[in-house]
């Protein structure tokens, strides 16, 4: 099976459909979206809620959920994600999610999904793939609390725990967080600070992560790990257990696994 992992859309169409246009033309049959997808912004209608409820051909598309996506609608419609069939589907989300069950399903072929969540290929090899989005904004100083900023923008140390509990448990291949582990350097470093809202470090979650890398994961070979955010086309080796990091570009920017 071809896996697709996009970087960051921030509800730009036109990137979009070109991206879903050659993802279908190569074959790729499940696409991960590292957050920030932009859809169901607020204050404006949303063409890729428009483009899912129309098409239903092409990859199926999953998003992390970023820093600049709508928590409070992702909330009010999570709830209703098991009314659709899923049998069809070339994965399944394992164990219906018990600890954070929110999926919100955007036409046949789009599911945004909460954290952690484990995605569960139907292939021999019994592929796993954990999804984590989450990180902290920079420019919160230019934006309204419940209007374009969340808090739950930011993963809580209750969701942190999970998540190192599912690495072990579950021994993915494939990682996928919105934010990045603080394991390499490079030009894209998040400067010192704080978020205006939260209060967070800017890089509460790329430590979050790192510490999990370091002190909360069993040392195996054989785990790819894909970020957004950082908006900057790279690979670099991984620490510990990792094989590789691979950060995706702007606008689309990924990477494909067969």
């Amino acid at each position: 099976m071809k896996i697709a992992f996009i970087g960051d859309i921030h509800g730009r169409i036109d990137d979009f459909s070109r991206v879903d246009r050659g993802l279908k033309a190569v074959g790729v049959e499940l696409a991960i979206q590292v957050g920030d997808f932009g859809i169901q912004w607020p204050g404006r209608p949303c063409p890729l809620v428009h483009f899912f409820n129309k098409n239903s051909d092409g990859p199926f598309w999953i998003s992390v959920m970023g820093n600049h996506d709508n928590f409070s609608a992702f909330r009010e419609k999570g709830k209703i994600s098991h009314e659709y069939d899923n049998s069809d589907l070339p994965f399944t989300f394992t164990d219906e999610n018990s600890y954070n069950p929110f999926i919100q399903r955007i036409g046949k072929k789009c599911a945004l999904v909460s954290r952690p969540t484990i995605i569960s290929l139907k292939d021999p090899y019994g592929t796993k793939i954990i999804c984590f989005g989450g990180a902290v904004s920079t420019d919160s100083h230019r934006r309204v609390e419940g209007v374009d900023y969340w808090s739950e923008e930011a993963p809580t140390s209750l969701e942190f725990n999970e998540l190192c509990r599912q690495l072990n448990a579950e021994q993915p291949t494939f990682v996928v967080t919105h934010d990045r582990p603080m394991t390499d350097t490079f030009k894209g470093e998040l400067e010192p600070g704080r978020s205006h809202k939260s209060g967070l470090p800017l890089d509460y979650v790329s430590q979050s992560l790192g510490k999990i890398l370091d002190f909360g994961w069993n040392d195996r070979r054989g785990v790819f790990w894909f970020y957004g955010h950082h908006h900057e086309l790279r690979k670099s080796s991984g620490p510990g257990p990792l094989d590789y990091l691979y950060g995706t570009g702007y606008h689309g920017q990924g990477w494909i696994a067969d």
